[in-house]
Order: structure tokens, then C-alpha cells, then sequence
């Protein structure tokens, strides 16, 4: 066999045999602990396998990467279901090991809100790796996120009203996980309860930038037509009107975003008063959000997303070559897309 010293086991050959001895049970692997190796490895596990992991390693970064490599299968499939008009399902083995984890108060606030925190949906189309609908990823990751939402919606209920926090605002490490999982929680009501109210009573109650611009995204991105989300979008608008950096923040919301009406909203911004096409950080606010962070609202299946991407370029480009550069980046994977789409990005 292979050469052991200690715990540590030699990868010398391209072929080698290790025999652990004693061994009562099946084991089940945990490999890569603590981020030990940046390297992939070709291994399968089963969701049973990945399920005991994320609910028992001792190594929390194991169980995150378990909770992940369990979702990612589910979220490929709820595209691929999506896109074929089926509904969406979710393996309840998914479900049972993220609300465990999240429900877990042993665990530190700011661990359980990243578990919360799916693959995006850049995520699930590099690893469905090519002829991809990004309407169909959204639409089915936006499933998925409702029924985790719907499983343990009185789960989050708890942790939302647990997680706020108590005396003033502190920046510390335990006080920002805190607001991270009340955030995810949020996040998750959101899809159960398919109302904007919470969302908007937790915009009127936050007292920092982070819980405020949580919120005002959550409204923005998953109820864009509701009165609430015009009046916050308004109100933080009006309230931080003399900061050129957080009206950047307002512009990149809104240019992500997602749904048919994106391209309509971020050229009706373009017009609007504080926008500046000669302010660099503005037109990658806007622009640069757009064409990067909106999969659904830039990759239209007409094209007309590409086509303004490409006017703003010729307009950018004189001015600054550099930031028109950096923003055509975002057509690097246009080969990654859907027949029709990849045509109308090559042809734009």
C-alpha cells in the first residue's frame, strides 16, 4: 500500500491502495478538512453520506462544503425541470440537513446564515457547463428557495425574532453573524409568506447600512412591484442623497433587479438626475451591475440586453477604455448560453 506517516497518507503514484484496519462500520469520508488541499477530486458520495456529514463532522468547513455539494445537484435539477415546464422538487434530505444546521444553537450565528446561503446562480450554471437558460436557473433556484422557506418557516420565524439584536449597533464579529442569519431568515419568510411586509417593517427598523440594504434588496429583488418597494427605494433615495457612494449602492439594486423589465428600468436610470455617465463608479453601478449581477434581466432571449451593453461600450469606450474594457468582460461566457441567446450576444 501506500506510505502513512502519522495521520498523513502520501499521494505519490497514480494508483494506490491504503487498508485502515479496525474499522467496525461503514465509514463515510471526510476529505479536504479545514480547506487543507486547494485541489478537486474526483470523488462521489451519496446524499445519504454528504447528509451525515453536514449534520456530524466536526470540521465545519466539511459540512459546509457537504450542504453545498448536496444542493448543487438539486439546483441543476431545478433547472433543468424548470426549463422543461415540470415542477420543481427538492430532496428532502437537502431540506432536513439545512434546517438542522440552521436551527443548530451550538453553532455560531455567522456559520449557520452562510449555510442558508445556496449556490448562486453563476454557480449553477458553471456547473451545468454549457446550453444554458438563465431564466430557467432563476426560476428554478427561486423554487428551491421557497421550499426550504415553506419547510421552516416557523424556524425562521424564531431566528428572526432571536437574532435582533439588543442595545446599540456594534460592528464586532459575533454581532454581524447575528444580523447574517437574522438576514437569512428574512430571506427565507420572504418566499414562505410571498409578502413584502416583513421585509418592509424590517427596512423602517434597521439602524445600520447593512440590515437597511439587506432589506431594501430583498424588496427590490423579490417583490419589484409592490408599493413597498417603491416607497423604500424612495425613502433611501431621499435619505442618502448627499452620499455619492450609497446612491451608487441604490443604482446597483436596481440595475439587478431581475425579470423582463430590467432593461426598461436601467435605461429609464440612466435618464434619472444622479445618474453621471462621466462618474466611473456610477456607470459601474448601473452598467457594469447589470451587465454582470442580472442574469435574467441582461440575457434576454431577444437580445436587447447585449445590444444595450453594446451602445454603452461605444459610448464608455472614448471616455474610458479601461472601464469599457472591464465591463465587455461580462460577455465572456455568452458561449456557455442557449443557442439562441449565444446567437444574439455573438451578434450584437
Amino acid at each position: 500500500g501506500g506510505e502513512v506517516t502519522g495521520d498523513v497518507l502520501h499521494l505519490t503514484d497514480r494508483r494506490q491502495t491504503f487498508t485502515f484496519t479496525g474499522i467496525a462500520l461503514r465509514p463515510v469520508l471526510s476529505l479536504n478538512r479545514s480547506f487543507s488541499a486547494p485541489v478537486n477530486i474526483a470523488f462521489t458520495q451519496t446524499p445519504a453520506d454528504l447528509a451525515h456529514i453536514a449534520r456530524h463532522d466536526t470540521d465545519l468547513f466539511s459540512r459546509w462544503q457537504a450542504l453545498t455539494d448536496l444542493a448543487i445537484p438539486n439546483l441543476t435539477k431545478a433547472a433543468r425541470d424548470a426549463r422543461e415546464g415540470h415542477d420543481v422538487t427538492c430532496d428532502p434530505a437537502l431540506i432536513e440537513a439545512l434546517l438542522e444546521a440552521a436551527g443548530d444553537d451550538t453553532l455560531e450565528p455567522a456559520f449557520r446564515a452562510q449555510v442558508l446561503a445556496l449556490p448562486s446562480e453563476a454557480d449553477i450554471g458553471r456547473e451545468l457547463g454549457g446550453n444554458n437558460d438563465p431564466e430557467a436557473i432563476h426560476t428554478g433556484r427561486t423554487a428551491v428557495l421557497k421550499l426550504i422557506g415553506d419547510a421552516g418557516v416557523e424556524l425562521f420565524k424564531r431566528l428572526f425574532t432571536e437574532m435582533k439584536a439588543e442595545g446599540a449597533y456594534s460592528p464586532d464579529a459575533e454581532a454581524a453573524g447575528r444580523r447574517a442569519l437574522k438576514s437569512a431568515a428574512l430571506t427565507y419568510l420572504a418566499y414562505a409568506e410571498n409578502s413584502p411586509q416583513r421585509a418592509a417593517e424590517a427596512f423602517s427598523a434597521a439602524d445600520n447600512m447593512t440590515e437597511l440594504s439587506q432589506a431594501l434588496t430583498l424588496l427590490a429583488h423579490r417583490f419589484p412591484e409592490a408599493s413597498e418597494t417603491t416607497g423604500a427605494l424612495a425613502s433611501f433615495l431621499t435619505r442618502f442623497d448627499a452620499n455619492p457612494l450609497v446612491i451608487d449602492k441604490w443604482f446597483s439594486l436596481q440595475a439587478t433587479m431581475p425579470g423582463e423589465d430590467a432593461l426598461a428600468r436601467v435605461k429609464a436610470l440612466i435618464d434619472h438626475p444622479r445618474y453621471n455617465a462621466g462618474n466611473p463608479n456610477r456607470v459601474r453601478a448601473l452598467v457594469g451591475m447589470y451587465a454582470f449581477s442580472n442574469p435574467t434581466g441582461f440575457n434576454r432571449r431577444d437580445g436587447e440586453g447585449y445590444r444595450f451593453l453594446a451602445g454603452q461600450i461605444l459610448e464608455i469606450d472614448p471616455k474610458n477604455p479601461q472601464l469599457a474594457a472591464r465591463i465587455l468582460t461580462s460577455m465572456r461566457s455568452w458561449r456557455s448560453l442557449e443557442p439562441t441567446r449565444a446567437d444574439q450576444a455573438r451578434d450584437a
